[in-house]
């Protein structure tokens, strides 16, 4: 089952935006499937992992010219995650 025909069945479309409830905050039930397929790769894309990881990816992206980073912290505790990634990126 796709994560987009369970969406279908378990929201009528007028009720559609529903389904979004703790995305990007927490694993939903349709997300699930998607993740547990995805396994340890799901951290191989965007900027994920430790501390070293996510300076890496400054290093990376600074040494091919990229001069800005969008930032989204996501989850429930989102001064804890501007505080983690801010130290993170600049290596404090």
């Amino acid at each position: 089952m796709t994560s987009a025909g369970a969406l279908e069945r378990k929201w009528p479309a007028d009720r559609r935006h529903f389904a979004h409830a703790g995305h990007l905050c927490e694993v939903t039930e349709l997300d699930r499937p998607l993740v547990e397929a995805a396994g340890a790769d799901i951290l191989t894309i965007g900027w994920t992992g430790s501390a070293a990881a996510i300076r890496e990816h400054r290093e990376l992206a600074a040494s091919q010219g990229i001069t800005e980073v969008a930032y989204a912290p996501m989850g429930p505790d989102i001064p804890s995650e501007l505080d983690d990634f801010a130290a993170a990126f600049l290596g404090e």
